[in-house]
């Protein structure tokens, strides 16, 4: 155990001295132990997003968080989940002690990925409070991956992927005590809807509706419908929509694109109708979101 310690006092210097961010985008999973300066030296002046997703134990202190425009307060033990594409904002309060995990969603094994393809099933928030007990598990996982992530040892990425599933596991445990409940269960299982939601995070852009997905699953429009609205509670256009909608201000928010472009890039037929689209599920306009949103953030 102290040569662990040791090592990580020694990362710590060199990440002070070199100011490596916590998250990049040419590796499939890395774990850091930060504290003081160095986890200060990470922390981003504005919101941004990257291609993986983030696992941060915050042992203890206090951050801010901003996770898709919405601010939270986080006090330590914790942890936070923010999935690929969030954008997202941690500001560090004195005495912040946190271990990062950053992991590409291809690097896990292949039936916790089908896990991930519904985040919000398994975590319902990005954050997830932690006593005492629970805090010692999820460190017990987080020694054995750091030990591991150190070491040049044969089959090492697969040790990786089978510790990180684990913790992964222990994290939606302890968020959801108990599996999420679902109605009639013979008739809607979750298999399904976990399917249908990997489909949507990928093909959002170019397939929007129903019909596509229920083609894709071999079922017909209406029960993927039931299935959908069986887990989520609102039908599967909805969470279509849902996706679409995020991903349109996530855009307005990081490019410097019109809203012609971003209506082009997520398939619509025209401005117009993105115009129209955006309005009736955000009550606002691209453009005047757009002006509020970087006014609030930068």
């Amino acid at each position: 155990m102290s040569n662990v310690i040791t090592e990580e006092k020694k990362e710590q210097k060199l990440l002070v001295k070199d100011k490596i961010a916590v998250c990049k985008s040419d590796t499939d999973f890395y774990i850091k132990r930060l504290s003081g300066e160095a986890l200060h030296n990470i922390a981003s002046e504005v919101p941004f997003r990257h291609e993986g997703f983030c696992i941060s134990i915050l042992t203890s202190g206090d951050m801010e968080q901003y996770v898709d425009f919405d601010r939270q307060m986080v006090t330590g033990p914790a942890i936070t989940m923010l999935e690929r594409g969030q954008i997202h904002q941690q500001i560090f309060g004195e005495g912040c002690e946190l271990i990062h995990i950053y992991f590409k969603p291809e690097f896990l094994v292949t039936e916790t990925q089908c896990l991930l393809s519904c985040w919000g099933c398994m975590f319902r928030s990005a954050v997830i409070r932690m006593d005492e007990e629970q805090l010692k598990e999820v460190l017990a996982y987080c020694r054995l991956l750091i030990s591991e992530f150190r070491q040049a040892r044969p089959r090492k990425d697969a040790v990786l992927r089978s510790l990180l599933s684990a913790l992964i596991i222990a994290c939606s445990r302890i968020a959801m005590p108990e599996p999420m409940p679902m109605k009639n269960e013979d008739t809607l299982p979750q298999g399904l809807v976990l399917q249908f939601k990997m489909l949507v995070d990928k093909h959002f852009r170019d397939k929007v509706q129903v019909a596509d997905y229920a083609e894709m699953l071999y079922i017909t429009a209406g029960h993927l419908n039931d299935s959908v609205k069986g887990v989520f509670g609102r039908n599967a256009k909805g969470v279509i929509d849902e996706k679409r909608i995020m991903e349109a201000k996530r855009l307005l928010y990081l490019r410097n694109y019109s809203v012609k472009e971003i209506a082009y890039e997520l398939n619509f037929e025209d401005d117009a109708y993105f115009n129209r689209f955006f309005k009736k599920h955000t009550n606002m306009t691209p453009v005047f979101f757009q002006k509020q949103i970087r006014e609030k953030y930068n």
